[in-house]
């Protein structure tokens, strides 16, 4: 390993002459042509402090020796360096002075050609004409006014800025972080099929929606149908849910596999309470090497991230709950299907109008019709493994709710148990009656025919 260069007693000693004045280290180190890190061994060795106790005050003499090596310069920052001195206050006394030196000092060949000529003792026009300058330009050149990028600077002194122009029709790309680089979402959306919501769409709901305005009334404004605009709430509750869950699970492992000082905190609690109790944490990540605090901080993250779950989830719900009661009210009123089954429900049918044309295709749009599964002497049917699954859910949720709490329900199970049937076989039938009402809870105008469910009989 090659060592660091080694500097003279004198460099020391006009470093330490530069930090009296009232330089600072890094400045300092730079005039003398010394490495920082070696100035601060320097300061550290000599049991000087970094900072100043005080803050410096210039006197007339500092200022007015900035302001003579300034006229020569025109560099705020290089006679900063050079004297010494904190560049912003040096920026400070130049701006008051109405000094500018970036851009106002910038010699414009034109314009002094410009001014040349009308000392000279041309006319505007003439001027003008010979730099190929327009009547305005001419104009301010001879005001002494300097054009500068979005702005002029008048003769004494004051800077006026101008906007940035606003294009129309212009958009600027929309792109996103990704390992490797970032994505181009313009580029994304092309290939996702039109019936999704793009980004912007979504939005653009969201903002409608903080508004007031019915998810009906945001549809039609996004020039869409209602079931795209109420399936997004729907998807959302349903990750923050499943994001609570794993949070809660990660929170309970943790807790196990923590010291005992931090379990014997947290023993005997509810739920809610060691949420809470977690939350309100104050752990010193000061000492985050320590297994205790880290386990502290780690549960308090846990602990944070389950109630801002919660809220978002109750946030969500409040959104859907007016939506699903406004549109069927009549799968409510029925029982074991709540606001999560009957807006799931809804989506699905929204979604495939084309498979509403009976009762027994939205058994088969839903998963829940029964495929022949006979062998031999064996009659019977098996479950479908098709459809759309989150409907079959929805379904399957309604069903175990009616086990506990419909007397019909548990008459039938009781009828079928007597008859030898499996419980998955008597849910699966459960399943495919309730989808047939719901099929007409939502047309109600289709006639109900009660299907023949009588066994046939086969002839000898």
């Amino acid at each position: 390993m090659m060592a660091g260069p080694k500097y003279s007693e004198k460099q020391k000693e006009q470093f330490f002459d530069l930090i009296d004045r009232g330089g600072t280290v890094r400045a300092a180190a730079a005039i003398i042509g010394v490495h920082p890190d070696a100035a601060y061994t320097w300061l550290r060795v000599a049991g000087l402090t970094m900072r100043r106790a005080t803050p410096r005050i210039y006197t007339q003499a500092e200022k007015s020796a900035f302001f003579g090596l300034l006229a020569e310069r025109q560099n705020v920052s290089a006679v900063a360096r050079e004297l010494g001195f904190t560049r912003v206050t040096c920026y400070k006394w130049a701006h008051q002075a109405g000094i500018f030196t970036s851009e106002a000092t910038k010699v414009n060949p034109r314009r002094e050609e410009f001014l040349r000529l009308r000392a000279e003792g041309l006319s505007r026009a003439e001027a003008a004409e010979r730099v190929r300058a327009d009547k305005r330009l001419a104009a301010d050149w001879d005001k002494g006014i300097t054009i500068i990028n979005r702005g002029r600077v008048y003769p004494d002194g004051r800077v006026v800025r101008y906007r940035p122009p606003i294009r129309s029709g212009v958009t600027t790309a929309r792109t996103t972080p990704a390992i490797g680089g970032r994505v181009d979402l313009d580029r994304v959306e092309k290939v996702i099929d039109s019936r999704y919501l793009s980004l912007l769409e979504r939005e653009r709901i969201r903002d409608l929606h903080r508004t007031g305005m019915s998810m009906r009334g945001i549809a039609s404004e996004l020039r869409r149908r209602g079931k795209y605009c109420r399936r997004r709430p729907l998807v959302a509750r349903a990750q923050a849910v499943c994001e609570r869950r794993n949070t809660l699970q990660l929170l309970r492992m943790s807790i196990v596999a923590a010291p005992d000082e931090v379990r014997d905190q947290v023993r005997n609690l509810t739920r809610m309470q060691l949420i809470r109790h977690l939350a309100a944490w104050r752990p010193d990540v000061s000492h985050a090497t320590d297994p205790v605090v880290a386990y502290r901080v780690a549960l308090k993250s846990f602990g944070r991230r389950y109630l801002e779950l919660t809220d978002e989830i109750a946030d969500l719900d409040d959104l859907i709950n007016p939506i699903v009661e406004a549109l069927a009210p009549q799968l409510l009123e029925r029982v074991g299907i709540g606001i999560e089954v009957a807006g799931q429900l809804l989506v699905t049918a929204g979604d495939n109008p084309d498979r509403m044309k009976s009762e027994a295709a939205f058994a088969m749009l839903c998963g829940v019709s029964p495929l022949p599964a006979s062998s031999g002497m064996t009659q019977r049917h098996r479950l479908n493994r098709g459809g759309d699954r989150q409907a079959n859910r929805a379904l399957h949720l309604a069903v175990i709710s009616r086990l506990r709490l419909e007397p019909r329900t548990k008459a039938y199970v009781a009828k079928k148990t007597a008859e030898e049937h499996s419980k998955m076989e008597i849910i699966r039938c459960l399943k495919r009656y309730l989808a047939r009402e719901v099929y007409f809870l939502l047309n109600p105008g289709i006639e109900h025919i009660t299907p023949n469910t009588k066994p046939r009989k086969i002839a000898a």
